[in-house]
């Protein structure tokens, strides 16, 4: 669930639907339909990888979406705290900065739960992947 590995999943997927999955099954059809050559059994790896590659896309632009949408809903208070956080640090003002965090605890619940659910996800795939 950390955004560079999210990204760099979503990368490798990308590449191997559009590089080795993708022109490998077309070859396979075209091969098929086109000389009456009877397909082998990697026309059904073929599918299942496309599948299976466009789920880790799916998965990983959500995520992205997810994440997006908690930090849009709480750009207001984060905005506040960074006003408040700047006040703090100046001068005339000192004011406790548990004060100054504490309305936030919700934001920062909503982004750790979701961490944590990816998180556990992963280890249950792991899991049962053996």
């Amino acid at each position: 669930p950390h955004p560079n590995t999210n990204a760099h999943a979503a990368l490798l997927a990308g590449l191997s639907m559009a590089l080795v999955d993708a022109p490998l099954l077309i070859l396979r059809l075209v091969s098929f339909f086109g000389l009456c050559i009877f397909p082998s059994g990697m026309v059904i790896k073929n599918v299942v990888c496309l599948g299976y590659h466009a789920v880790v896309l799916y998965l990983c632009f959500q995520w992205r979406q997810d994440i997006d949408d908690i930090a849009d809903a709480y750009q207001p208070e984060f905005a506040q705290m960074e006003r408040r956080v700047q006040e703090m640090i100046a001068p005339q003002g000192q004011a406790d900065v548990d004060d100054v965090l504490a309305p936030y605890a919700e934001g920062e619940a909503a982004v750790l739960g979701k961490y944590t659910h990816d998180v556990q996800h992963k280890l249950l795939v792991k899991l049962m992947s053996r």
